[in-house]
Formats: C-alpha cells, sequence, structure tokens
C-alpha cells in the first residue's frame, strides 16, 4: 500500500498541471476521462498532505475491513450457543449491508454541509467505538437479547462505515480528479486484503482470548488511526455556488446514470452471489473440506484484489467503458461455462474451475473499478463544474445501488434460484443478466456517440452557413 501510494505521489510530481486538466471537444467527453470534470486552476496542484491522507484511509480502510470480516470463524459457533438459529445468523451479517445502503445516500447529502474531516472522524469512531461494544455482548443473555443486541451494534457499525466510505470518495475525487479510478482501486486493494485477513487475525485473536479480544483489538486500532489521520484531514471544504444547485433528483434524471446504477447492481449481485453458493458446489461436486473452498475462494479475491490498482490505472487513462464493457463480458461468459464444465479427468475439472474463479475475480474488478469515475463523468455534464457537493451525491448513489445489490443477491440468487436450480443454472441466468445490461450499456453509449457526433456536425453546419451569409454580405 505505502509502495503505490508512493507511485501516486511520484507520478503526480511529474506530470504538467496547467493543461492536463481542461476539458476537451466532444470526443473526449465521450471517452469518459476523469479530466472530464471540470477542474479549476487552484485545484490542480495537490498537496502531499492530501497524498499521506490517501496513504493512512488505505490503511484505515484495511483496519475497517478486518474490523467487519473477524467475527466470520467464530461468531456463528458463539451465536449458537446464544440460542440463535442459521436465519437468525444470517441476519446479522446481512444487516450491515441493510444499513450501509439505507444511510448512503443520507451520508451524501450531508457531507458538504458537514466537511469531510467531520464525516471521516465521527464515522471512524463510531465504527471503532461500536467494535469494542461488541466485544461485551457474550455476556448478555441469550435468545432475543443477544439476536438484537448484535443486529443493533451491526447497524450503527455499517452506519459509520458509510459515513467514512463516502466522505472519503468524494475528497478523493474533488482531490485527484485525474487518478479516481487508481486510488479506487488501491482502496479495493486495502478493502480485499482486510476481509481476505480478518478471518485468520480473528481466529487467532478468539483462541488468546475469547469472543472479546478480536473485537476489542480491532476497535481500538481503528480508533487510534483516526487520531492519526486527524492533522491531514481537510477543514475547509466548502461547495461552491453553482455546485450547491447539485441534487439527487436532477442526477437520477439522467438516463446514463440509471443505467450505471444498474450496472453497480449487478455487478454488487454477482459478487454476493459467490459467497452463499461456491462452498456447498465444491463440497458436492469435489469432496472438498474447508481449507481446500477457501482456496478456491483465495482463486476469486486474489485476482480481484490484486488487479484492483492496475485496472484503476487503466481507466483513469481513458478507457473506462471498454474495461467497464469487457468485465461484463468476460464474467457472463465465465459464468455460462459453468454450465459445460464436465471433463473426464478430475484434476482437468478441478483447473479449469479454478481458471474461471480467477477469470470471474479479474472481471469482477473491472466491472467494480469503473463504476464510481463513470459515474462522476456523468455527473459532470448534467452539472458542470462538479465539486464536493455533487461527488458527495454520486459516492452515496454508487454505494446505495452497490449495497442493494450486495444485499439482494444472496437472497435472490444465491438463495431462492440456487435452493431451486441448482449452482450451474443459476450462473447461468446470472450470466444471462449481465450480459444483457451490457448490450444495453453498447446501445445506450452507441447511440449517444451518433448523437453527439450529428449535434457536432449540425453545429458546423450552421456555422459555415452564417459565415457564407457574412461573406456574401
Amino acid at each position: 500500500i505505502l509502495l503505490l501510494n508512493r507511485y501516486l505521489v511520484d507520478s503526480a510530481m511529474t506530470e504538467d498541471t496547467p493543461e492536463s486538466n481542461e476539458i476537451g471537444s466532444t470526443d473526449e467527453m465521450d471517452t469518459l476521462l476523469i479530466t472530464s470534470t471540470s477542474v479549476d486552476a487552484s485545484k490542480t496542484s495537490v498537496s502531499k498532505k492530501s497524498y499521506i491522507l490517501i496513504g493512512l484511509t488505505a490503511l484505515q480502510y484495511f483496519s475497517i475491513s478486518a474490523t467487519f470480516s473477524i467475527m466470520a470463524p467464530f461468531f456463528p459457533q458463539e451465536a449458537e450457543e446464544k440460542g440463535l438459529s442459521k436465519s437468525d445468523i444470517g441476519m446479522v451479517f446481512g444487516s450491515f449491508e441493510l444499513a450501509f445502503m439505507t444511510t448512503s445516500p443520507i451520508f451524501g447529502k450531508a457531507t458538504p454541509n458537514c466537511g469531510v474531516a467531520f464525516m471521516f472522524v465521527a464515522g471512524s469512531l463510531v465504527t471503532g467505538v461500536v467494535s469494542i461494544l461488541f466485544s461485551v455482548l457474550d455476556r448478555s443473555a441469550p435468545g432475543d437479547t443477544f439476536f438484537w443486541l448484535c443486529v443493533a451494534c451491526r447497524l450503527v457499525q455499517a452506519s459509520g462505515c458509510a459515513a467514512f466510505s463516502v466522505a472519503i470518495n468524494a475528497f478523493m475525487a474533488t482531490e485527484f480528479p485525474k487518478n479516481v479510478a487508481a486510488i479506487v482501486g488501491l482502496m479495493e486493494v486495502s478493502s480485499g486484503l482486510g476481509y481476505m485477513l480478518g478471518p485468520f487475525v480473528g481466529g487467532l485473536l478468539y483462541d488468546a482470548g475469547g469472543f472479546s479480544l478480536p473485537f476489542q483489538v480491532l476497535g481500538v486500532v481503528v480508533i487510534l488511526w483516526t487520531f492519526i489521520c486527524m492533522p491531514f484531514l481537510p477543514y475547509n471544504d466548502k461547495p461552491s455556488e453553482n455546485d450547491a444547485k447539485a441534487s439527487y433528483s436532477k442526477l437520477l434524471a439522467s438516463k446514463e446514470m440509471i443505467l450505471l446504477i444498474i450496472c453497480s447492481f449487478t455487478c454488487a449481485n454477482m459478487m454476493s452471489f459467490l459467497d452463499p453458493t461456491v462452498a456447498p458446489f465444491l463440497e458436492k461436486k469435489f469432496g472438498f473440506d474447508q481449507m481446500k473452498i477457501g482456496c478456491m475462494f483465495l482463486a476469486i479475491s486474489g485476482p480481484y484484489t490484486f488487479s484492483a490498482v492496475f485496472v484503476g490505472s487503466i481507466v483513469d487513462k481513458g478507457y473506462g467503458k471498454l474495461v467497464f464493457l469487457l468485465g461484463f463480458t468476460i464474467s457472463g461468459i465465465t459464468l455460462l461455462v459453468f454450465q459445460i464444465l464436465n471433463f473426464e479427468s478430475r484434476t482437468l475439472e478441478i483447473s479449469a474451475t479454478c481458471a474461471c474463479f480467477a477469470l470471474l475475480g479479474l472481471s469482477l474488478a473491472c466491472m467494480y473499478i469503473p463504476s464510481f469515475p463513470l459515474m462522476l463523468a456523468s455527473a459532470s455534464r448534467i452539472t458542470p463544474g462538479a465539486e464536493l457537493t455533487t461527488k458527495s451525491l454520486v459516492s452515496g448513489i454508487n454505494q446505495t445501488a452497490f449495497s442493494l445489490g450486495a444485499l439482494t443477491g444472496p437472497v435472490i440468487f444465491g438463495g431462492f434460484v440456487f435452493s431451486e436450480i441448482g449452482f450451474e443454472n443459476s450462473t447461468s441466468l446470472l450470466a444471462i443478466w449481465g450480459l444483457f445490461v451490457a448490450i444495453l450499456c453498447v446501445i445506450y453509449w452507441g447511440l449517444s456517440r451518433r448523437s453527439n457526433a450529428y449535434s457536432s456536425d449540425q453545429l458546423s453546419t450552421e456555422a459555415a452557413t452564417e459565415d457564407e451569409g457574412l461573406i456574401s454580405a
């Protein structure tokens, strides 16, 4: 993470800022470069303080992600001893996405008024403090009392995480308009590592000190890291007069924004579908034990996590749409391949399944990383001069769409559909849905490009006619 942050600092210091942030022609706008968001000359010079904050934030993302995933190895067993059913345990885990989805648009609206620094600090502290409070829930009464206390803690904790995420996404989009996708990728690396290593760390701490120790340690780490970040936070971020006119109604009136929301929702569907379905599929098909199933999960999360920054750097070069469509296409084809995976050789079939999982992880990165930059570029055309307010609203929209997909994916495709028609048929339906969304994007962007080209030709023709009239006069 620190090396990647150093790379961003060095690349930024060598760039010529005066001309690089100007809005180009209509064709440049259509490629959805991140530079298509208009940036004032005063905004082009980024301080080292901001780069330091991005590095510290990446580490905070790691800590917060680990805070939510540390309970995976031991909480189900502890909860069953407290009298919770499997559905109750699922609700405890699922309540996170529900709160995240509900509060993200609220914090997106509140961030410009409260400020990035306040939302960052408040969200982080709430997450850390509630994690410490969660550590004492094993002393509560069993049954409904324990269940509702767990749900309440997860709801409040997820709200804190939403405030932190919305604020930092708005900040980096405002401060680093040319590197939004790369920084999103950096945050995904941090978050992915946190989710991957969290269960391992949680298991070690649980063995060392029982139920309370994992939550206490991670809660203290999040709180301490918040205080370390505080001197580097922006405290003078106020929306401009034009930017203050931005609203959810204006953004959601855009057809392109609605299309991108559907894309983000679909990406989350595909991601979250795998969580409850891969383990039963591998256990039934190959007879894998828990360790081998965990390794197969790494085949998905590994390529996703470690390709995120690379994918982000490609998106920042102006290939956002191409990467986006490539991700949907590869994921759709890969999910369809599960339907025909039937080799005589067991070794060959396992290898093919592992390769499909790796391709799926890479394609999910190609789908998720461009979503926020593409929404920002779309918003910049809806509200020219987009700054903190617009970017906060876009951050809230993106996180809400993704959380809704992450909440419904396990329920619809991973629950009802999977139980009715099995893993292979479920992946086929999901693949068809993803490819349909990709086709919608191609049609819309193709028609938009044609419309822009026609408008440009019409303006050129009118200008030429007007010049001829002046010459004749």
